[in-house]
């Protein structure tokens, strides 16, 4: 259904940018140039700008205190073994929260599918919670989530339905 739903937009917007391009054809085609059809392509234009920036959805990097490889070397170190025993994604930043919680987030950076920065968000106080093995037990989680593509399908359905919001609000 989410295919669908992009799909719609995509032949709309394909439509709507022919029908501009035919208006402008027929005009030089005809050699006349009419206010009518010079307005209709403007109207055309501009829906389909609306179309596209409906298609751009935005998403701000997580809140939190980066640590660097340098700052939690043995942090890294575990976290990468784990990925590479799960072939999940590696993280390529990990984040210090206050919350007593944990998470993975994906942010694409082209486009609709393409090409994620992939964020460990890990909280401070969950962190001395718990022992080491427990805490890896935590990140082995958070990889699962990463290595199952289940954040990239759920971001990819909040994004479908933001554009239709956007859409729809104008």
């Amino acid at each position: 259904m989410a295919t669908l739903g992009y799909a719609y937009i995509f032949l709309i917007l394909a439509a709507t940018l022919g029908l501009s391009v035919g208006l402008l054809l027929l005009m030089l085609n005809s050699q006349r140039i009419s206010s009518s059809a010079i307005r209709g392509s403007l109207f055309l234009l501009a829906f389909a700008f609306v179309l596209l920036r409906s298609l751009w959805v935005a998403f701000p990097p997580p809140d939190g205190l980066p640590l660097k490889a340098q700052d939690a070397p043995e942090l890294y170190r575990v976290v990468n073994e784990i990925a590479s025993q799960l072939k999940a994604p590696r993280f390529h930043h990990i984040l210090l929260t206050a919350d007593f919680n944990a998470g993975v987030i994906q942010i694409p950076r082209l486009g609709l599918l393409l090409w994620y920065s992939n964020y460990l968000i890990v909280g401070l106080p969950l962190m001395l919670a718990l022992s080491p093995a427990q805490f890896l037990a935590v990140v082995a989680h958070e990889l699962g989530h990463l290595s199952g593509n289940h954040n990239r399908f759920s971001g990819w359905i909040y994004r479908q339905r933001y554009t239709w919001y956007r859409l729809i609000a104008g």
